[in-house]
């Protein structure tokens, strides 16, 4: 039985010297990536974090949530990223709807964790990323470099919670999609074959990972990967580090593309090593993809179309970037899509209707949040399956 923290056993054993994430001046194998997410594991089990008790991360962009990604479950902890645009009350609102037992946060957020701190009901335990904690806090790196580096052991099972992502709130309050080692093993899976990874591949994250774990940390660790991590998206860096790093795919959004092509002084950037795009979240303006494959001839583009409780939906290959403009491609492997009327029945071909979706990919469901999840997934009529259908919201065709 194969499980999420296997990725990151796996890559420590096959591609032990090579690097496994590059942060500024951090520059960590993996076999240093495995060692410390063991370490961190064993840390927190010492003060007494248990199988299902949620994590939660307060940062941008950092080394240290891949650690925490593939380290918490190995002890069956549930990680919770958390969106670091949120307001305080939407952080109290999270923390405290799914009664985070641990915050682990970067020295940006020290004010906001402190300011929010009286009002969280569940934390137990405040880790900041520094090395100089205030009082009652135990710094990260005291877990991750100082706890024994074997692998932990534990009563897992494929079917057990250890991830949520909350939703951005948009319309309410933000839900937390739950994920678990068999739904997050079958993304990494499908993604890393519809965007055609190979295990040369090196990554560069420039959007946040709280958000682009599912389409990019997770498939691209999956086969080996090398990341390279960007604090924040910012057009002069990403470039420069596209040539220091030799970068070879990024994901990105078509505002970021679109920024990325309008960077002075592009045509003196050395981007020969970049192979492959993957980009979703928004409509793609058939300007901004012609100018993009124009620019980087050499550069597959693959376009994919989810959503936090579903991403593998549907995938455009990169031979129809511009013949098929204004559409997201085609079902990706494993995965049935439908467009349905108000009843659930199909509507006709060129009809519109709701698109809905199924396979093994999506989310067990919303956080305690059954009638929430009843909702999202509801028992929608299909000749090939009784299974749940995770229904999108979207209108499609």
């Amino acid at each position: 039985m194969w499980l999420i923290g296997d990725i990151a056993r796996r890559n420590a054993q096959v591609f032990a010297a090579k690097l496994g994430v590059v942060e500024g001046d951090t520059r960590l194998t993996h076999r240093q990536v495995n060692e410390r997410a063991n370490s961190l594991a064993h840390g927190l089990r010492q003060l007494g974090i248990n199988k299902g008790e949620r994590v939660a991360l307060l940062s941008r962009n950092d080394y240290r949530f891949v650690e925490m990604y593939f380290g918490l479950p190995k002890i069956g902890a549930i990680f919770v990223p958390l969106n670091f645009w949120s307001s305080d009350e939407d952080l109290v609102y999270v923390l405290n709807q799914c009664q985070a037992a641990v915050l682990v946060m970067s020295a940006e957020f020290r004010e906001t964790v402190e300011r929010i701190r009286p009002q969280l009901t569940a934390a137990r335990h405040f880790i900041p990323m520094e090395e100089s904690p205030s009082p009652g806090m135990i710094p990260y790196e005291s877990l991750a470099a100082h706890y024994p580096v074997h692998e932990p052991e534990a009563d897992l099972q494929s079917d057990d919670d250890i991830l949520i992502l909350y939703t951005s709130g948009s319309t309410g309050r933000p839900k937390g999609a739950v994920y678990t080692h068999r739904g997050l093993l079958h993304t990494a899976m499908i993604m890393s074959i519809e965007l055609g990874l190979r295990d040369t591949e090196i990554t560069l994250h420039f959007l946040p990972l709280f958000s682009s774990n599912l389409e990019q940390l997770l498939p691209l660790s999956l086969i080996g990967a090398t990341h390279v991590i960007l604090r924040k998206f910012d057009p002069a860096l990403v470039w420069e580090t596209v040539t220091r790093e030799k970068v070879t795919h990024f994901d990105a959004v078509p505002t970021t593309m679109r920024l990325l092509l309008q960077y002075p002084g592009l045509e003196r950037v050395d981007t020969g090593s970049l192979r492959l795009v993957s980009y979703a979240s928004e409509p793609m303006p058939a300007a901004t993809i012609t100018a993009w494959l124009e620019t980087f001839p050499r550069a597959e583009a693959v376009q994919f179309y989810g959503m936090i409780e579903f991403l593998c939906i549907a995938g455009q290959k990169p031979w129809e970037q511009l013949s098929r403009i204004g559409t997201v491609g085609r079902p990706m492997p494993g995965t049935l899509v439908r467009v349905v009327d108000d009843e659930g029945q199909d509507v006709p071909a060129g009809e519109a209707g709701e698109v809905i979706a199924q396979s093994d990919c999506g989310m067990r469901g919303y956080w305690e949040a059954p009638e929430l999840t009843a909702q999202a997934m509801g028992d929608i009529p299909s000749a090939s399956s009784g299974e749940h259908w995770i229904v999108t919201g979207d209108l499609g065709r």
